[in-house]
């Protein structure tokens, strides 16, 4: 990364207290991640075409496979988070794609809320003996998602406007 977006980054980072120990506690989570996450991802899909703003989206074949394909790795990375060059650009990369193909944020948003509300019951029940450890594990799940939102949430702003300006100049 340039010095000054690393910097941003540490900074945003530091902002949301996501740390080291949380970390490993989202690592911890890999093998939890992995046998849920064929369940998981058909709950995502089924709930995408519950509504109408999503539904038109997934129409295609190969645009189903391609979102089912990228839910699974989305879901199996949240236990790895790199944070790092790599990591920023696949988070931007989301946002981009969703500006892209115009599926507004309040449904991308939403579904960082329904990854949550999906992986929850799982963690908790997988650490039922030691509250402690799920209330610090859930912490850490919403960090790192918040940290998701935003910068796909920037990159989609990014991308809109870049849109715009050329449309402005077009005209």
């Amino acid at each position: 990364m340039l010095r000054a977006m690393k910097e941003e980054f540490e900074e945003r980072l530091a902002f949301l207290i996501l740390t080291d120990t949380d970390r490993a506690l989202l690592a911890g989570l890999g093998p939890l991640l992995e046998r849920h996450a064929e369940r998981f991802v058909s709950c995502f899909y089924r709930h995408l075409l519950s509504f109408e703003g999503t539904r038109h989206l997934l129409s295609d074949p190969v645009v189903k496979a391609r979102l089912l394909t990228k839910q699974r790795e989305y879901l199996l990375s949240l236990a790895k988070p790199g944070l790092d060059e790599r990591y920023v650009e696949e988070r931007r990369r989301i946002g981009e794609v969703h500006q892209r193909i115009g599926l507004e944020p309040r449904w991308y948003l939403g579904a960082y809320s329904l990854y949550f509300s999906l992986l929850a019951p799982v963690i908790s029940e997988a650490s039922r003996g030691d509250p402690e450890r799920v209330s610090q594990t859930l912490s850490a799940l919403v960090k790192i998602l918040m940290l998701d939102a935003q910068i796909a949430l920037e990159a989609y702003n990014e991308r809109r406007e870049r849109v715009l300006e050329h449309l402005n100049r077009e005209l």
